[in-house]
């Protein structure tokens, strides 16, 4: 048609219209397939939302009457946001931490905390607290209160609040706890030799004497008074009678001789059980006074530098087997009002440690002479007095498990100022702070740290606060790690009980409350010597310093090495998923029974339960990979369904990206969750399962019927101590039954227990 004839209307609008060409067939067929593209896309994407939908409606919501722990759930969904890869993502946080404990801050913090004073309960003692206070608020980005430190009084309001809220923190924060237990300090002391007419042939030097060659060492010598703490005033006279090692058999077997301890005064040396024991048992045979001495033959295996002769190994002399911690309030903290009782684990007859310079005197007039008599005095001073306990939390993800890590800041020393403690405390004090500085950018599981008092007056800071805080211990601690480590020599054992179920812990240090009072797994590592190492002055005032950069760790590493073995326990215990507790390697450990052929008493019934508790471990220990495999394949799951997600919308998925903090979980996650917590729930009720109200006899503090400070070493452990007890010092047959059914009955409620839920 010409375009004439059109109407102008019509005319106009199709000089205005562009058109386009035909498409092509090649056109044609690339854009169906453009849309059937974005039409598949647009199904799967309807589709998973749907799904995602249904879950969110069906699943994701608890049925009726089903329970969900939401911190639980919370804290694992955090952990696992944190940008792994991979469920379980500890080697990044263990590489951190490894990077930061350095030996040039070793070398200083271990230079400032041994120019101050630090016995229990002094003034120096205190200022130390308040520097490792300022430490961790310094290190961990504590802002301090604006008006006075938080310093509280146990048994106070705001003590009990600032621990039973730990697991409610969400930044860190620290304080000081002070408790008030019975401590004493020396007055005047002497030794003397006495002649036929009562008139003095020869006095003791009972202090140390230094040359020049460790300056600190002569300068303060003096200062620091050789006593025993704990040990009681008075004044004693006797013959004298030689005991070894004052061990049980070194006094049964004076006893077989025919020696009489009645009246008499009793030289031993130490090394062999706890020195309060040697007191404890001379006491019991009537004696009236023991002196206790460093024999140089004890050395003799050392080839590297030697005893000084006169040096002195000061110490406590409670009875650690019949219970720590303030005699004066056994059973329960010592508060500054709490009642007080006479006090029976301390000694009734006064001791003192002397010098093998001394002793040397005293065994010489033993082998020459039998007419003579020895004047011991030992005037103290008693009295309540304060100490403190510097508490911290770095709260983690999951807060309501805790991981407590201590070591105890207070040394022997009275007065001084370079020669307190190098190696012990002071070595303890600078490895534990290195680990916190490692500690500070990682988050895990809430880890409490904590520089015990007066562990040195027989663990009472430790123990004032277990007992103060049982309960709550024993429903949140995963674990107690403890930082003692005198690095004085190049071995390093392990007495990791069942965090790796190695050796067993006895007592001595700060563990004890956890393990022994309230059964929380616990674990200790600290350097000793060896042959070739230099001879060790525990205890003595030539722990300084000096002797430390010298000899003991001139290049601070064991400090370094220290630090961080404990602290990838720490982050392990605190960051696995599944706790890194060995049930299987305990459970054969029990099985060793001890020798009673002679007390004629059946112990199949017993044997039979440990076997079922070793097989229902190896079953826990089956329990423990498949939680722990559901966990993974369902996080890598969600990971899966969320980055698909994206990349249908257009957007990048990023490795931190997981879906699992925006509200896409389902049952399947809870389940899993649910099923690795009640696995964890398992291997923290294990070492509790040992726990007896009732105690082990004689010595009903002590609870766990595993293991216990041998009765007459201390320091060494008993294994099975109610049976072995019953065997070894009883003999009676009733009462290792007893004791068999008390063990069985409690292996048997924890055979249960594990097979409820494995």
């Amino acid at each position: 048609m010409d375009e004439k004839r059109l109407p102008a209307a019509i005319v106009k609008s199709t000089a205005i219209i562009d058109l386009d060409p035909l498409p092509t067939p090649e056109a044609r067929l690339v854009r169906t397939h453009l849309l059937a593209k974005q039409w598949f896309r647009a199904s799967i994407a309807t589709l998973i939302v749907c799904t995602l939908y249904y879950c969110v409606q069906s699943s994701c919501y608890p049925q009726e009457g089903a329970h969900v722990d939401q911190d639980l759930l919370q804290g694992y969904l955090q952990n696992v946001g944190k940008g792994c890869k991979d469920c379980l993502c500890g080697g990044e946080a263990e590489t951190l931490f490894l990077s930061i404990p350095n030996e040039k801050s070793a070398l200083a913090t271990s230079r400032l905390f041994t120019s101050e004073p630090h016995m229990a309960g002094t003034s120096g003692d205190f200022e130390t607290a308040k520097t490792f206070l300022a430490i961790l608020e310094g290190e961990l980005g504590i802002e301090p209160p604006p008006d006075d430190l938080p310093i509280f009084r146990a048994g106070t309001d705001e003590s009990r609040s600032a621990t039973l809220n730990i697991s409610s923190y969400t930044r860190p924060m620290a304080w000081i706890d002070t408790y008030f237990p019975m401590l004493n300090t020396p007055l005047n002391r002497s030794l003397e030799i006495l002649g036929t007419h009562g008139n003095p042939v020869w006095t003791a030097e009972l202090e140390e004497v230094s040359d020049e060659a460790d300056p600190y060492a002569a300068m303060y010598a003096t200062a620091t008074p050789a006593w025993h703490a704990l040990s009681r005033g008075g004044e004693a006279l006797g013959k004298l009678v030689y005991a070894h090692y004052g061990r049980q058999r070194d006094y049964d077997a004076l006893l077989e001789a025919g020696v009489n301890f009645t009246g008499k005064i009793v030289l031993t040396r130490y090394g062999g059980n706890y020195r309060g024991l040697k007191v404890k048992r001379a006491q019991e045979l009537g004696a009236v006074g023991v002196l206790i001495y460093s024999d140089l033959r004890d050395d003799d295996t050392l080839t590297g530098p030697a005893r000084n002769p006169t040096s002195v190994q000061r110490g406590n002399v409670h009875f650690p087997s019949l219970y720590p911690g303030d005699p004066t309030t056994p059973g329960y903290p010592s508060y500054e009002d709490s009642v007080r009782m006479d006090g029976l684990s301390r000694p009734t007859i006064p001791s003192l440690p002397i010098s093998w310079e001394n002793a040397e005197v005293l065994l010489k007039w033993l082998t020459q002479s039998e007419e003579f008599v020895v004047r011991l005095v030992n005037n103290v001073d008693e009295k309540i007095t304060p100490i403190w306990n510097v508490m911290c939390v770095i709260p983690g993800h999951i807060r309501d498990e805790v991981v407590v890590v201590g070591g105890h800041r207070d040394a022997r020393i009275m007065k001084s100022m370079k020669v307190l403690g190098a190696s012990d405390p002071s070595s303890g004090t600078t490895s534990l702070l290195e680990a916190v500085r490692g500690f500070g950018p990682i988050n895990t599981e809430s880890i409490v740290i904590a520089s015990w008092d007066a562990e040195e007056f027989g663990l009472i800071g430790s123990t004032e606060w277990g007992e103060d805080f049982a309960e709550w211990i024993g429903d949140h601690v995963v674990a107690y790690i403890n930082i003692v480590c005198l690095e004085h020599g190049l071995h390093l054992p392990i007495y990791p009980g069942i965090i790796l179920g190695i050796r067993p812990l006895g007592s001595g240090s700060d563990y004890t409350v956890f393990l022994q009072y309230i059964g929380v797994p616990s674990a200790e590592a600290c350097f000793t010597s060896t042959l070739h190492d230099p001879v060790y002055h525990y205890h003595s005032v030539f722990d300084t310093q000096r002797w430390q950069e010298l000899y003991g760790d001139p290049t601070f590493s064991r400090h370094v090495a220290i630090a961080k073995h404990i602290g990838l326990q720490v982050l392990r215990l605190s960051g696995d998923l599944i706790l890194p507790l060995n049930t299987t390697h305990y459970s054969l450990q029990v099985g060793s029974l001890p020798a009673a052929a002679s007390i004629g008493v059946d112990f199949s019934p017993l044997r039979d339960s440990i076997h079922d508790l070793q097989a229902a471990s190896l079953d826990l220990d089956i329990e423990k990979a498949e939680a722990e495999r559901q966990y993974c394949r369902t996080t890598r799951m969600m990971r899966t369904i969320f980055c698909e997600l994206r990349k249908l919308f257009g957007r990048v998925c990023h490795p931190e990206d997981n879906g699992l903090e925006t509200g896409l979980q389902d049952r399947r996650l809870l389940k899993a969750l649910e099923r690795v917590k009640a696995v964890n729930r398992i291997l923290i009720a294990f070492e509790r399962g040992f726990i007896s109200r009732d105690g082990i006899k004689g010595r009903e503090w002590f609870k766990h019927l595993g293991v216990a400070p041998g009765k007459w070493l201390g320091y060494g452990a008993t294994t099975l101590p109610g049976i072995t007890e019953a065997i070894t010092l009883d003999g009676d047959p009733v009462a290792v039954a007893h004791e068999i059914e008390r063990l069985k009955g409690a292996i048997d409620n924890l055979v249960e227990r594990i097979r409820a839920h494995a």
